[in-house]
């Protein structure tokens, strides 16, 4: 087999086992706030799919709060590692903060 034809077969494995970014909102009373200039709000758990680099070049941008004084919110981003044996997990935050906010940035 020559190189040359294995290099495209091996790029395209690669990019195959890359899934998109996504930013998980956990929280057992309701939320509200701003995902990538989107707003957003609910109750309990919500995953949202980023765009891609390609789509947003800009970093990925989130203010999230707690809309109650009780309860807890935890927001983080989860990115599936190569050929799916894991995931990376990039800036956790959580509040147990009255009105608790939590922000972050990802590139």
């Amino acid at each position: 087999m020559h190189v040359r034809s294995v290099v495209p077969a091996a790029s395209v494995l690669l990019l195959a086992a890359c899934g998109p970014e996504v930013l998980h909102i956990e929280s057992d009373t309701t939320w509200a706030g701003v995902v990538v200039s989107d707003p957003v709000s609910g109750r309990g758990t919500r995953d949202i799919t980023l765009p891609s680099k390609s789509q947003h070049p800009a970093p990925i941008c989130w203010d999230v709060a707690k809309t109650t004084e009780a309860g807890t919110l935890r927001v983080w981003i989860e990115n599936p590692t190569w050929f799916g044996l894991g995931n990376d997990i990039r800036s956790d935050e959580t509040t147990t903060e009255a009105f608790g906010a939590v922000e972050g940035c990802a590139q």
